[in-house]
């Protein structure tokens, strides 16, 4: 009896404890909430992390250096680390739904998953440059580039086959926002807006800014986007140029851009934008977080860390949202990054 009584005991303490460990693959446990901009706890220290993509409010990726993954299924409460089968730095990430992946970087890496990333598969890139920027449209269509050392590849049946495309007068092709298979819009050396409408076949240059280093683009829709940038002035007889942060507006799909802010300083240098409405506009770089609620016309600074410089985000409404970089850094808000 005494036995019987010790054995279930036992039992009952082995399952208890088997309950409280968190499996990975466990999404029951709710998203926390984030009031301002929130550092989430990483299993991974001390680390880079270059790249974010969420598909909703629970389901997300990080990538960095040494081919780490992270995933959560719970907005980010929990971070678990996946295996990349990787030891190339990855430079970015992009899900079209809670299963089908791509993250590509160093060396012409890139590794797709189709089951979230229980199981990474290494895809044939025919390059060994760079590739530092991929988007997905679905499942299929696919475009990926490489800023430094120019190179430029897309796929239209998953990443099986990857069609190379260069162009020997275009370098650092980057931000690419294409709107359906067919049209996209894209920064050529950080100095022009140029166009593709048969896929990334062929680009033209719509805009060019000759003292103007643009560094963000982001489409809402196929008529409304918005560039962030930075620029120098020269002033005479006053020495280095003065630095100016610059925001331009399309209202007719980059055929045309006005300028809707200039302000001096250089807070918006290497920036990234992002939208999900017309007035809620978020921007994210160098140790910045900036928010605009009119539209792009003004900006408010939400976070500033010297010490950490911020590489990518991602915004899923215009209150949640995630930002990634240096020393292992996860932050996240679910108030649109207002601090009370």
């Amino acid at each position: 009896m005494y036995n019987s009584i010790s054995l279930l005991l036992i039992s009952v303490l082995f399952f208890s404890i088997s309950c409280s460990r968190k499996n990975p693959f466990d999404s029951d446990t709710q998203p926390l909430e984030a009031i301002g901009w929130v550092e989430q706890e990483s299993p991974v220290k001390g680390t880079i992390f270059t790249a974010v993509d969420f598909v909703d409010e629970r389901h997300g990726w990080v990538v960095g250096v040494n081919g780490v993954i992270l995933n959560t299924k719970n907005g980010g409460a929990n971070w678990y680390e996946q295996e990349s089968g990787s030891d190339d730095t990855l430079r970015d990430v992009d899900f079209v739904d809670r299963r089908n992946g791509w993250a590509v970087g160093s060396k012409g890496t890139i590794m797709h998953t189709s089951d979230g990333g229980r199981k990474w598969v290494a895809q044939n890139s025919g390059t060994s440059s760079k590739l530092e920027e991929v988007t997905f449209l679905d499942s299929l269509t696919g475009w990926i580039a490489g800023r430094k050392e120019f190179i430029f590849l897309l796929t239209t049946d998953g990443g099986r086959h990857w069609t190379e495309d260069s162009f020997p007068d275009f370098r650092m092709l980057s931000s690419l926002n294409f709107v359906d298979k067919k049209r996209g819009l894209g920064i050529l050396g950080l100095r022009k807006v140029v166009t593709s409408i048969d896929g990334g076949l062929s680009w033209i240059v719509l805009w060019e800014t000759p003292s103007t280093y643009i560094f963000g683009m982001s489409l809402l829709n196929k008529k409304f986007g918005l560039i962030t940038s930075s620029s120098f002035e020269y002033v005479e007889g006053s020495g280095p140029p003065d630095w100016h942060d610059r925001v331009y507006e399309t209202t007719d799909g980059g055929q045309n851009w006005s300028l809707i802010y200039k302000k001096r300083g250089y807070t918006m240098f290497g920036s990234k934008v992002f939208m999900k409405d017309r007035t809620s506009i978020f921007v994210t770089g160098g140790e910045f977080i900036q928010h605009s609620s009119d539209g792009g016309i003004s900006w408010t600074i939400q976070y500033v860390n010297s010490s950490i410089q911020l590489l990518d985000a991602v915004f899923i409404s215009s209150d949640v949202g995630w930002a990634v970089g240096r020393n292992g850094t996860i932050l996240h808000t679910t108030n649109g990054g207002v601090t009370p």
